[in-house]
């Protein structure tokens, strides 16, 4: 075995939420497959949370990881930006503090023109064409 393999250091990103192609540019240096191993080893350990997934239109939905225990804040955060939470996580957020979280977020919208009344139409029913048998 290669000395170098427990020396190997991984720079986890600050605080919030983060997705393993992120965490890949933080550590070029470092392989994938063994990126991916420390990144198993820190969620048995603890250190990184699962918290959901991204739902992308195309492929697979990538892990959404954050480190230690997530927030209401960062949950409510997570899950406005299009995250799915996991169940245990969902439970855990209140849907108050998302909306009260999309308030913040949002500028204030401007007020569009009425919406025009459709009239109801009706059809009435072309009168019937005689049939005519040929004998």
């Amino acid at each position: 075995m290669s000395e170098n393999k427990n020396k190997i250091q991984v720079e986890w990103p600050p605080k919030g939420t983060f997705t393993i192609a992120q965490l890949q540019t933080l550590n070029p240096k470092v392989i994938n497959i063994t990126l991916r191993f420390k990144l198993k080893k820190a969620i048995e350990d603890g250190l990184v949370v699962a918290i959901g997934k991204n739902a992308s239109k195309m492929g697979r939905p990538t892990l959404v990881l954050t480190q230690s225990k997530p927030s209401k804040q960062l949950l409510a955060s997570a899950k406005a930006s299009g995250v799915m939470l996991d169940q245990a996580y969902e439970k855990q957020l209140d849907s108050t503090v998302v909306a009260e979280f999309r308030k913040a977020k949002s500028a204030p919208k401007c007020k569009s023109a009425p919406k025009k009344k459709v009239e109801e139409q009706t059809y009435v029913d072309a009168p019937a064409t005689e049939t005519v048998t040929v004998s």
